[in-house]
């Protein structure tokens, strides 16, 4: 009997593929990193309560899969470099240019910023914030092969919408009814229409678009299982619902989910890879808030760590047998890394990285991260440190500076930033008091330019939103 032929470079991606949507529910790439989550995420919800005959959170199965309306809003965003619309979709809208400008400028404004985005970037990497009902939009992008002048060889398509908005709402879909329905009807609340002069400019180019609004059925999606809950899972719901039944303005909500629920989608995927190594409890993180130093060295060593288990856990996987004897073969090459050559090795790692280059893009992106490149460490830039606040302490609740260091970053969140918390954890063994000192005092400071910090008379100091 003949041997069987070596497995393809094919079969051994497909196979890592097949491996990490049974680890982590999605296959993620830095190319849908961090606001793409939540931007896809609130235009699913959105398109949900635009459907006929949909319901948000319903039951999902192959016999019923997800399905939402998806809109463009690609008039209003190719408006925002001024150019790539033909004159006569424009004078739908008006025949003034400086009208055009000045409605392009404004939108402008409402764009999300990606902090390491190019200036002038394509329009379908230019995105409205989802403050209004009326400014959600999907994805879209050239048609391969031209397309149809109708439509401006534009279709909706998939570029950045890659799946961490629909893990999200899977995470959501899977909660307890009581709390998961109350989330429901806020989130029907904070994504309606306004009809407000903005929200009706944003629905008079949106009649401009050359992309049609249509319905989409999400055949890839797979549903949430007990077998890949986590405690990231829980925190997402947990402080998605605070933020929500929270008594901040709509727009203010909108920013906190924005940093919240891709912090949380990245940092489930690392609970995610620990569980799949046989680490139970995830080890504590240092978070470099000003002592720099063994901190930051420290804390440095901790995302490189934490990068590699993403990746390692599929190969780790890989080592047990499936039902199907071909498919092992597959599985002992990915698990023994026997590549055979630099391109077979290059295009299986580009799958085998995808999801932890999806985690660093998104921690740098959404300010948990130094920066994107170069020597990285853990820190928490403001909006992301609000976000936090917002998702965890109650406002009528304040809790002690000490307690939201000791209780909420390190035993619930795993962020070790004071001393006591270093004490409890025995990071001390490479770095000492002063530094956690000088490093919690950095925590203060970000969280008094916040107004999250209150001081009172007796030293006493609270945490807590703004009230």
């Amino acid at each position: 009997m003949a041997e069987p032929s070596p497995p393809t470079a094919d079969q051994v991606q497909q196979e890592a593929r097949d491996l990490i949507q049974e680890i982590y529910g999605v296959t993620l790439s830095g190319q849908s990193k961090a606001f793409y989550v939540p931007l896809q995420f609130f235009a699913v919800v959105w398109g949900i309560e635009q459907a006929d005959n949909e319901e948000l959170f319903r039951d999902i199965n192959d016999q019923n899969p997800l399905r939402f309306i998806q809109r463009s809003h690609d008039f209003a965003r190719r408006l925002l470099n001024g150019n790539e619309i033909r004159e006569e979709r424009k004078r739908g809208i008006t025949e003034d240019a400086e009208t055009l400008r000045v409605l392009g400028k404004v939108f402008d404004a409402l764009t999300v910023k990606f902090e390491f985005q190019k200036e002038n970037a394509h329009p379908n990497r230019r995105h409205l914030q989802p403050y209004l009902g009326e400014l959600i939009h999907h994805d879209f992008a050239p048609v391969r092969g031209g397309g149809s002048p109708d439509t401006d060889g534009l279709g909706l398509e998939r570029v950045y919408y890659r799946g961490g908005g629909t893990l999200v709402y899977e995470l959501l879909r899977a909660d307890k009814k009581e709390r998961r329905d109350q989330i429901a009807a806020e989130l029907r609340k904070l994504l309606a229409g306004s009809n407000d002069p903005l929200g009706r400019t944003a629905e008079i180019l949106h009649s401009a678009d050359a992309v049609a609004p249509s319905s989409f059925t999400d055949t890839a999606l797979r549903p949430h299982i007990e077998d890949r809950e986590t405690l990231w899972a829980e925190h997402l719901r947990e402080g998605t619902f605070r933020i929500l039944t929270s008594s901040s303005s709509r727009y203010k909500k909108i920013d906190h989910l924005m940093h919240w629920l891709p912090y949380c989608v990245a940092r489930h995927l690392v609970e995610r890879a620990y569980s799949t190594l046989g680490i139970t409890e995830e080890p504590p993180t240092p978070v470099d808030t000003g002592a720099e130093g063994a901190v930051r060295r420290a804390s440095q060593t901790k995302f490189g760590e934490h990068r590699n288990a993403i990746r390692k856990a599929v190969v780790v996987a890989a080592g047990s047998a499936s039902d199907n004897e071909a498919s092992d073969r597959v599985r002992q090459v990915l698990h023994h890394e026997e590549f055979p050559d630099p391109a077979f090795r290059k295009k299986v790692e580009k799958t085998l990285k995808a999801n932890g280059d999806f985690f660093a893009t998104t921690m740098s992106t959404i300010g948990a991260l130094n920066a994107n490149t170069g020597l990285r460490h853990y820190t928490l830039k403001l909006p992301l440190l609000e976000s936090i606040v917002h998702a965890t302490v109650d406002k009528d609740a304040p809790i002690d500076f000490e307690d939201f260091c000791t209780e909420i970053l390190c035993r619930k969140l795993r962020l070790v930033v004071d001393p006591a918390s270093g004490q409890k954890e025995s990071v001390t063994a490479w770095t000492d008091n002063e530094d956690l000192e000088r490093n919690a005092c950095g925590l203060a400071d970000r969280l008094d330019a916040l107004g999250l910090i209150t001081s009172y008379s007796d030293a006493t100091r609270k945490v807590g939103p703004r009230r």
